[in-house]
């Protein structure tokens, strides 16, 4: 699964959320976790501390990383962006049409806490996990 900046946090937070418990499952279970940079970059950027950011980094370095093709997955997650928009439905963030790129183009689920998301779900068949 690709894991979302929004399901990190829950599960940082340890809020009880559905993603919470499914990224504890997969943590016990030692089940692969995926990530990108942008991903990386916004967990990095709520750290506390510089510990903070070490135990982070340590955490993360447990992920499985990929990145963006350029210029395609741009062109995709701009395309992503457009579907959504001429279906009447808003994404918020061109990184989450990002993601959910990546993730459609990897063929991965991804377990996020944002509505965007579920817009890019519902209009342009993205995987979401627990959905």
């Amino acid at each position: 699964m690709l894991v979302d900046t929004s399901a990190w946090i829950e599960w940082l937070r340890a809020t009880g959320s559905r993603p919470d418990r499914i990224l504890t499952i997969a943590f016990e279970q030692g089940d692969p976790l995926f990530i990108t940079g942008v991903v990386f970059q916004e967990i990095l950027n709520g750290a506390r501390d510089a510990r903070h950011v070490a135990e982070l980094q340590e955490l993360l370095a447990t992920c499985r990383w990929f990145e963006p093709v350029f210029p395609e997955t741009y062109q995709h997650a701009a395309n992503l962006f457009r579907r959504c928009r001429a279906a009447g439905r808003s994404v918020r963030g061109t990184l989450d049409c990002l993601i959910a790129a990546l993730a459609i183009e990897r063929n991965l689920e991804v377990l996020a806490h944002d509505h965007d998301f579920e817009t890019l779900s519902d209009v342009c068949g993205l995987r979401l996990l627990g959905r």
